[in-house]
């Protein structure tokens, strides 16, 4: 996802990084406008990408930087689930073994 985003522009990216403010009253400069515009790319370019059920979660979120942390926390969840998978995962690579008479190829 970062690839495609970076290959509309890194102004599209920064923007996903850096939160940008969606103004409440019109916009009148230049800058501001191009800034809103990359907002509003870069909000596409990751609900393109969704399948309905994370697209309707995410569809209301003003900023992308808000949608991007939103899809974040979806998939990878808060620091107590990321725990608790890492020692589920140190759990299945302390019990794998592999038997004398088997070679890694046969592993596979």
């Amino acid at each position: 996802m970062e690839t495609y985003i970076m290959s509309m522009g890194t102004n599209i990216l920064a923007i996903i990084e850096n939160d940008f403010q969606v103004p409440t009253t019109p916009l009148t400069d230049d800058v501001n406008k191009d800034l809103y515009i990359s907002n509003l790319i870069s909000k596409y370019a990751i609900l393109s990408g969704l399948s309905k059920t994370k697209f309707v979660k995410g569809m209301h979120c003003k900023s992308s930087k808000e949608l991007w942390n939103k899809l974040k926390s979806c998939y990878e969840g808060d620091n107590k689930v990321k725990k608790a998978k890492l020692k589920t995962y140190r759990g299945q690579l302390e019990s794998f073994k592999i038997e004398e008479d088997k070679s890694i190829s046969s592993f596979e």
